[in-house]
């Protein structure tokens, strides 16, 4: 496993964690590359990898330089660990270990973008992740990993989505050796799943009043992920940012909105 050469391609705080228990456990920096964003919601990742001197690019995946790039590392593994595009399918039949993917929710409910608001505004009691081998089709390979974990009451799409990077994340060894030294295929992926799109806010993101307390207040923390717009709520005609159910109440018991 110390020999593997790992291309991550990942996003913000996923891809820290990744590096750090990789130089930890013995690899060289030579044995990785990172295919990552170059956005302000990146830089503590940018700065790290600076910092550790690793091999990275910021350029769109299709990129005929960013494709050379990964064929010139040649890759034993690639792994995906909150990377926000798609890995065609000729990239992922480079390395010799193909693809995992760490994905923030119980596959296969809850597949595509958009996991834990969904999940939040849908009820759900628990959510969870799973490692699983990527394939053409988005989030439905083989499954390699996959644990609970639970939804509190006060928990907010932030909060949630946090827990479950470094619930993931505590695996991503044990992961590794299942690919590199056990050579696990996964498991079938069963059941009837659910999928959602990029763009396919809850919604449109706006509060519906005539939802009960309880609904309202699962999609206003549903919608909670600063610095992104939080829920909105219509008030003769004005539109209200709300980020809290006791904001909401104020605004409803202002207007004469009874429940």
């Amino acid at each position: 496993m110390i020999d593997t050469k790992i291309l991550l391609a990942t996003f913000y705080r996923s891809g820290i964690l990744a590096i750090r228990q990789l130089l930890n456990s013995g690899f060289e920096k030579e044995q990785l590359r990172v295919l990552t964003y170059d956005i302000e919601r990146n830089e503590e990742l940018l700065e790290f990898l600076e910092k550790k001197d690793i091999s990275y690019k910021t350029d769109d995946i299709s990129d005929p330089n960013t494709e050379s790039w990964i064929e010139e590392f040649n890759p034993d593994l690639i792994f995906s660990l909150y990377y926000r595009d798609k890995i065609p399918s000729h990239i992922l039949d480079i390395p010799q270990y193909g693809g995992v993917n760490l994905h923030p929710s119980l596959l296969p409910q809850y597949a595509g973008v958009l996991s834990v608001p969904w999940a939040m505004v849908e009820g759900e009691s628990r959510t969870g992740y799973t490692y699983h081998y990527m394939t053409d089709k988005i989030d439905t390979g083989p499954i390699l990993k996959q644990e609970e974990v639970s939804i509190g009451p006060t928990d907010t799409a932030y909060s949630l989505y946090h827990r479950l990077i470094h619930a993931g994340m505590s695996n991503f060894l044990p992961v590794l050796e299942l690919i590199v030294e056990e050579e696990y295929s996964g498991r079938p992926q069963t059941g009837a799943g659910t999928y959602h799109g990029r763009g396919d806010l809850p919604n449109d993101g706006v509060i519906n009043h005539q939802w009960s307390d309880g609904e309202i207040d699962r999609f206003i923390r549903a919608m909670y992920y600063p610095p992104f717009r939080p829920a909105v709520a219509e008030f003769c005609g004005q539109e209200f940012e709300i980020t809290s159910m006791a904001e909401y109440c104020r605004l409803r018991r202002q207007h004469g909105i009874k429940q």
